[in-house]
Parts: C-alpha cells; sequence; structure tokens
C-alpha cells in the first residue's frame, strides 16, 4: 500500500529541471508513486509551482493496481458488501465459489441492514 511505501535510498530530491525520465517515490498532486517523469508531467507540476520531486533512475519494484470506484465493491472480500455494487451475479458467484463469508462485526454496514433482528422498529403511529 502507499501509505507503507519507503522510498529507496538511491532516491534524490531534484527539481524539475533535472527530473525528466525519473519516476515519482513520493505521491504528489494527482500523481502517484512509480509515475514516469515525461515533459507533460514536467509541465503540470511547474503550472501549480512545485519546484523540487522525490525521483529515482528506475522504476518502482511493484506494478500499481488500481480499482476504479464503480467496481470497488466488487473487490470487497464481505459477499454481503458485494451488493451494493455493480456485476453483481459475477461477484456474488465468485464468492460462493470462494467460500465468501460475511460478518456484522466488519466496516461495512450492509450485513447489519441485511440481518432485520438488529434493527430497530420505527412504527409510523405514536403509541
Amino acid at each position: 500500500m502507499v501509505r507503507d511505501y519507503v522510498p529507496r535510498q538511491n532516491s534524490q530530491q531534484v527539481s524539475l529541471n533535472k527530473a525528466l525520465k525519473g519516476y515519482l517515490e513520493k505521491p504528489i498532486l494527482h500523481y502517484s508513486i512509480g509515475t514516469k517523469i515525461t515533459s507533460k508531467v514536467l509541465k503540470d507540476l511547474s503550472k501549480h509551482k512545485i519546484n523540487s520531486i522525490l525521483i529515482n533512475k528506475e522504476p518502482p519494484p511493484f506494478k500499481a493496481k488500481v480499482v476504479r470506484s464503480v467496481d470497488f465493491l466488487k473487490t470487497d472480500p464481505d459477499w454481503m458488501t458485494r451488493l451494493g455494487g455493480e456485476g453483481l451475479q459475477k461477484s456474488l458467484l465468485q464468492a460462493v465459489h470462494r467460500g465468501g463469508t460475511s460478518t456484522t462485526g466488519g466496516t461495512s454496514y450492509f450485513p447489519t441492514v441485511a440481518d432485520a433482528t438488529k434493527l430497530e422498529r420505527h412504527d409510523k403511529e405514536k403509541i
């Protein structure tokens, strides 16, 4: 994960005019670790008054994985949380094949809402 990434020891903080063809070692603006520094990237950074960046001459030792926001729920290990996303048939079949589980103790509200015994009753009529 990005928060756990530690820049490599041979990385350097350089001015933009010395950064061309390097790779970002620290996220900046909307650019992530491993972004190759091109003239277009430099122009954008300069436009935002960024003077120097942390780079490395070599690409990072990992390949970035980007999950589109509309696909995010499909990646949740809790099968009930997947109910809030798209592609339900494929997603739920994958959960069944892989022995997916669900718990009300997780970070998602879906399993709790699905268990009606945990919900409070709100009558329309006042007593």
